[in-house]
């Protein structure tokens, strides 16, 4: 039941080795990660994945017998078989967590044998699958190795607990059910409606793995359905009823859960810290480089689902935030330099050229139409005049740039976010569209 380089305590092998009436309650980060893959699988015919399932079998039959502690990677009761995988967690499918699954030591595992073997029958099993997606049009690719860990909590809720206090026991109790009703609620969000794995729900406060391609539209209904379970209370008390603000971390599969959960829980915090009733999301990548966006919602949501429709159409080049992020690592400067807002600018300006660039070059790569679409989302974003019409002359004054500014804001009804701050919603943004793209290729893309 040990590994041929392992020293197991008496309570080690019980925890390697025992079941218990909870067993497999989660399924694994890598799990979670390979659910867009596992998704695009399912676009497989019936045929297909007849043969896909017996070279499923043959794959994992062959890591069985490599394996010195028999196969224990299994989904709960709780979670749906999958048509090709069975029960079998997501994790078998990353070339990575072979060494994990046959036990081998942590030192170099390149030449081992049985492990040599491991990925041979798991490159013939994809081998079989790139086949079944190219004859049906899909092109080959592998799973995610990012899943999200999200964590909501109510606001101001003890502000309105007080508030109850003038009211009497049954305003108490209507509150207890209202929370009852939601917490009860969450799961059915979370597990069914958006493919994640529910922690816990109580009250106000959930704590929730997630797909990528699933986790903003899975935040959006939470923070949705929070505030239908309080509304009626509020307008019955004559005040604004709780909010919900919701952090999400998004992480590597390998990347310590202590690590993650820290980054959910901090996430959360920013997004009290932006006025409550807020998403903060936390992109830290394996290479060490992190990415943060904080906004209320109505705004932030907004701009990422629609920085995800033009990542998902090829309006917005992969790359290109990391463009611009060089951009700003050049130009920057601290606030208290003399140069600091026209370098601002500057920034700005040639962020849109940039963009503009990526869009237009070679010509005729968009139509003109939806150029001047996404001109006029990108002009907003980033602080910047409309875009002036033919027989205009070229340059701005800077009262007319402050009223343009002005009634841009006007018209848009959300608040405009600092560059640096659009660069990194665009890396999110670009993470979360490839995931959707990965789990229905061609579907949902509208412009």
């Amino acid at each position: 039941m040990a590994g041929l380089a392992e020293r197991l305590s008496g309570v080690d092998l019980l925890k390697r080795s025992g079941r218990t009436a909870f067993d497999s309650h989660f399924p694994s980060t890598s799990h979670i990660a390979a659910l867009p893959f596992l998704q695009r699988m399912m676009r497989i015919d019936a045929a297909g994945k007849q043969k896909l399932r017996a070279a499923w079998d043959v794959s994992i039959k062959k890591l069985d017998q490599l394996a010195v502690i028999p196969l224990k990677e299994q989904i709960s009761q709780e979670y749906a078989a999958h048509p090709i995988l069975d029960r079998h967690d997501g994790s078998l499918l990353f070339e990575g967590r072979l060494a994990d699954v046959l036990a081998l030591p942590s030192t170099d595992t390149t030449l081992n044998e049985r492990l040599l073997q491991a990925r041979d029958g798991q490159q013939t099993f994809y081998r079989s699958l790139d086949e079944q997606f190219r004859r049906i049009g899909l092109g080959e690719k592998r799973p995610s190795t990012y899943y999200a860990l999200l964590q909501a909590d109510g606001d101001s809720m003890g502000d309105f607990i007080d508030a109850l206090a003038e009211h009497g026991y049954e305003r108490h109790r209507e509150l207890s059910q209202a929370l009852s009703r939601f917490a009860e609620s969450v799961r059915k969000v979370v597990n069914e409606d958006h493919q994640g794995a529910l922690v816990y729900s109580g009250g106000d406060d959930v704590l929730a793995f997630l797909p990528l391609h699933t986790v903003l539209k899975c935040a959006v209904e939470l923070k949705r359905r929070f505030h239908n379970a309080l509304k009626g209370l509020g307008t019955r008390l004559g005040r604004r009823p709780p909010t919900l603000s919701v952090g999400i971390a998004i992480v590597h599969q390998l990347a310590s859960l202590r690590d993650a959960r820290y980054l959910a829980h901090d996430a959360e915090q920013q997004a009290k810290r932006a006025g409550k009733n807020a998403l903060a999301i936390t992109v830290s990548k394996r290479s060490g480089e992190d990415y943060r966006a904080v906004g209320n919602w109505g705004n932030i949501d907004v701009r990422l689902s629609q920085l995800m429709t033009y990542c998902r159409a090829a309006s917005l080049p992969v790359g290109m935030a990391y463009e611009l992020r060089d951009l700003v690592l050049r130009l920057s400067v601290p606030e208290t330099d003399p140069q600091y807002d026209a370098l601002q600018n500057v920034m700005r300006f040639d962020a849109l050229r940039i963009l503009m660039r990526k869009l237009t070059v070679p010509a005729g790569k968009l139509p003109p139409e939806r150029v001047k679409e996404i001109d006029g989302f990108l002009r907003v974003q980033l602080d910047l005049p409309p875009q002036e019409q033919k027989g205009q002359h070229n340059m701005f004054q800077a009262s007319s740039m402050v009223r343009s500014l002005a009634e841009q804001r006007e018209i848009q009804r959300r608040p405009l976010v600092s560059l640096e701050t659009f660069i990194n919603e665009l890396v999110i943004a670009q993470m979360l569209a490839e995931a959707a793209e990965l789990a229905q290729p061609g579907e949902g893309v509208k412009l």
